[in-house]
């Protein structure tokens, strides 16, 4: 089974809980645990959870003046996107590889910045767009399974 999987058996168990008691603990502790792995890599999840970061983007292009705007580069799978700080707009790179450290509305704008590129290829053009889109479901399933309450009680010692 995979996480999508743990995550639906749940919802499906969690509305009998009582039936089911014994398994809903089990799946409760299985996904809190999961959940706070995942809120170490992902930027969104660690924020609702008040963790930090274990991972950084450390690849950075010198090229980036050169580079098109929203041009997929196969190599990397990445692309280059404008970002604004402070009334400054500078050019940035956007890897694939670090997807989950770009919140849901920066990922929301490179898919548009990506749409309107038409010299990208057809086939890039949708397998970026798809990966992305992908992330960010999975990143809202997991935000929604944490709104549940997650209150599992300890085993009582016999």
């Amino acid at each position: 089974m995979n996480p999508h999987d743990w995550i639906c058996l749940f919802l499906i168990l969690s509305k009998d809980e009582q039936n089911y008691e014994p398994n809903t603990t089990h799946l409760k502790r299985l996904l809190v645990c999961y959940i706070h792995d995942f809120a170490k890599m992902d930027v969104e999840i660690a924020f609702v959870l008040k963790n930090k970061l274990m991972h950084k983007i450390e690849e950075e292009s010198k090229d980036l003046n050169k580079l098109k705007l929203g041009k997929i580069k196969k190599e990397n799978l990445s692309l280059v996107y404008q970002q604004r700080t402070n009334h400054t707009v500078h050019r940035c790179m956007f890897f694939m590889l670090y997807n989950n450290l770009y919140s849901t509305s920066d990922l929301t704008y490179i898919i548009g910045l990506n749409e309107t590129v038409k010299t990208n290829d057809v086939v890039d053009h949708k397998c970026f767009s798809e990966m992305i889109k992908w992330y960010i479901a999975v990143r809202n399933t997991l935000l929604n399974v944490m709104s549940k309450p997650f209150t599992v009680q300890k085993r009582q010692q016999q």
